[in-house]
C-alpha cells in the first residue's frame, strides 16, 4: 500500500450515522461519508480527476467496498474510472453512449460527487468500509489492486454494563449490638407504683421483657448493659417531676430485674423530669394554631426549669387543657436499650447457618465474607446484601452494597432509596453515577462517574468510557489513520 495515504478526520455528521470528511489523498478521494440510513447503506465521496494523475495508457477504477472482519461478506458499490488520455478515449469508444458513464479524464474536469447505496444487511452492523483501486495498463493489462480501509463501523445498540463497586465493611474487634425500644407504661398522676389494670401496662412491660429474653436466649450473646431511661410529662412542680421520673424508672428496672436472670450490675438508669422534647415533636405535626409559638417557647433555653411548666400554662391557656389530657399521658414513658456482645464465627459454613437461624448475630463483615462465597450477581449473593441492609438500615456501607444488588437486578427505585442513605464516600458517588447511566441519563451520570474516577474508584474509568459511548448513540465509527 502507498505510504502516502493520509486520512484526516474533520467532523462527524450529526443527523445520521456516518464517517465524515475522510481524505485518501493519493487517490484524490475526499469528504468520504458512509453509514446506514434506514434500510440503505450508503457511501458518499468526492473524487477529483484533475488531481488523480494517470499515465496516458493507464486507468484506475475506484470501488467503495463494504466487508466484514472475517471476509465472509463483501459488497462492492458501482465504480468510478479515471483514465489517462489514450486510455480514456480507448475506453470511451467501448462505452455504450446511451448509458450514463462513470469515466473521467485524468488531469481535467471538476470534482465528481459520488453517491450510491445498497440494501442494508444484518452483517453490516459491524463492518469495514474502504476504497479499492484497480489499476489497468496498456491493452487492459492488470497493474495491481489496492484496498484502502477508511473506517470501521459498529452500529450495534450500546448498553451500559458497569462493574459495581462493593465495599468491604470494617472488621471490628468486638461484635457489639443494641436492641432498643419504647414502653408506654402509664402511671397514675403523682404515683410511682405500677397499676397493672391501668391503661395497657401489662403489654408494655412485657415488651421490655421479651426484648431482654431474646438476648438471654441467644446462646452466642453476652449482655453488657441494660439501660432504662424514664420520662415524666411537663406538669406540676418541677421537683416533684424529678422524683416521679426517677422513681418510676427504678420501679420498672426492678420489675425487669426480678423477671430476668441478669445481675444487678448490668442495669443502668437515667430520667428526664419533663419531656419537653417529646412535646415539641408532637407539636411539629399538630394543627394547633399557636404551635409555632409553643415550639419557640420550648426552644427558649433562658426560661428556668422550675418555672417552665407554669409559664407554658400561663402563655397558652386555651390549648393547655387539651395538651394536658391528650398529649402529656403518652409522654410518661420509658426508653430501653440492651447492649450485648456476640462471639465471632469462624468460617463461612457457620456464618451461612447462622444467617439461616439467627441473622441478627452476624456482623456486616461476616455477611460480606458469606456473600463473596457465592458467585457475584447470583440470587444468593444479592440476598446476603439485602439481609445486611435490613439488619443495619442506617449504615452507609450496607446501603451502598444493597444499592448495587438492586441495580444489578434492575430495581432502580430501591437502588435510589438505598443510595440516599449511602453517604458521600467515593463508591457512593460512583453508585449514583451508575444509577443515572443505567436509567439513560448520561449527561448527569458522567460528571459523577468522572468525579469517582478522580477519587480513585477503580471501576470508574471503564464506566466513563461506556457512558460516553452510550451517550454518542449506536453509531460507533473508528477512523483509520494511515501514513
Amino acid at each position: 500500500m502507498n505510504n502516502n495515504i493520509l486520512l484526516a478526520i474533520l467532523a462527524a455528521a450529526a443527523a445520521i450515522p456516518l464517517a465524515s470528511a475522510q481524505n485518501v489523498r493519493h487517490l484524490s478521494v475526499s469528504d468520504f461519508e458512509t453509514g446506514r440510513d434506514g434500510s440503505r447503506f450508503f457511501v458518499n465521496m468526492n473524487v477529483d480527476p484533475a488531481k488523480l494523475d494517470q499515465r496516458t495508457n493507464r486507468r484506475v477504477e475506484l470501488f467503495p467496498v463494504i466487508y466484514s472482519a472475517d471476509s465472509t461478506h463483501r459488497v462492492a458499490l458501482p465504480s468510478l474510472t479515471v483514465a489517462g488520455r489514450n486510455m480514456y478515449y480507448s475506453t470511451l469508444r467501448n462505452v455504450d453512449t446511451a448509458q450514463p458513464t462513470s469515466l473521467y479524464r485524468s488531469g481535467r474536469g471538476p470534482v465528481v460527487n459520488y453517491s450510491h447505496s445498497v440494501p442494508y444487511e444484518d452483517w453490516m452492523e459491524v463492518c469495514t468500509v474502504g476504497v479499492e483501486a484497480r489499476n489497468t495498463g496498456c491493452c487492459g493489462e492488470p497493474q495491481g489492486n489496492e484496498l484502502v480501509p477508511v473506517s470501521d463501523l459498529d452500529l450495534r445498540p450500546r448498553r451500559f454494563q458497569p462493574h459495581f463497586a462493593y465495599v468491604a465493611p470494617v472488621d471490628t474487634a468486638t461484635k457489639r449490638f443494641n436492641l432498643s425500644g419504647r414502653a408506654n407504661v402509664r402511671f397514675i398522676v403523682n404515683k410511682t407504683n405500677i397499676d397493672w389494670k391501668y391503661a395497657n401496662n401489662y403489654v408494655e412491660l412485657d415488651s421490655i421483657l421479651r426484648t431482654v429474653n431474646a438476648v438471654k436466649d441467644n446462646p452466642d450473646a453476652t449482655v453488657d448493659s441494660i439501660f432504662l431511661k424514664g420520662f415524666a410529662s411537663p406538669e406540676g412542680p418541677y421537683d416533684n417531676n424529678v422524683r416521679l421520673a426517677k422513681g418510676r424508672t427504678e420501679v420498672i428496672k426492678e420489675y425487669v430485674r426480678k423477671n430476668s436472670t441478669f445481675p444487678a450490675s448490668v442495669y443502668h438508669t437515667a430520667s428526664v423530669p419533663e419531656d419537653w422534647a417529646g412535646l415539641r415533636a408532637w407539636l411539629v405535626t399538630s394543627s394547633l394554631a399557636d404551635k409555632d409559638a409553643m415550639i419557640a417557647f420550648i426552644d427558649d433555653s433562658s426560661i428556668p426549669a422550675p418555672v417552665r411548666n407554669d409559664e407554658f400554662r400561663r402563655r397558652f391557656p386555651k390549648d393547655y387543657p387539651f395538651i394536658l389530657d391528650n398529649v402529656y399521658p403518652p409522654l410518661r414513658h420509658t426508653e430501653y436499650r440492651i447492649t450485648y456482645t456476640v462471639r465471632k464465627y469462624l468460617n463461612v459454613d457457620e456464618i451461612r447457618e447462622v444467617m439461616r437461624t439467627r441473622p441478627y448475630n452476624l456482623s456486616q463483615n461476616e455477611l460480606f465474607l458469606l456473600a463473596n462465597s457465592y458467585k457475584a450477581g447470583s440470587p444468593e449473593y444479592d440476598e446476603v446484601f439485602e439481609v445486611a441492609v435490613r439488619l443495619f438500615p442506617d449504615n452507609t456501607t450496607a446501603n451502598l452494597n444493597a444499592a448495587n444488588t438492586a441495580m444489578h437486578r434492575g430495581d432502580y427505585a430501591a437502588a435510589r432509596r438505598y443510595l440516599d442513605r449511602a453517604g458521600d464516600a467515593p463508591e457512593a458517588v460512583y453508585g449514583r453515577g451508575v444509577l443515572l447511566a443505567l436509567e439513560g441519563n448520561y449527561s448527569e451520570a458522567l460528571p459523577l462517574l468522572r468525579k469517582a474516577q478522580q477519587l480513585g474508584v477503580a471501576e470508574a474509568a471503564e464506566a466513563v468510557g461506556q457512558a460516553e459511548m452510550c451517550q454518542a448513540g449506536p453509531n460507533g465509527i473508528t477512523y483509520y489513520d494511515v501514513d
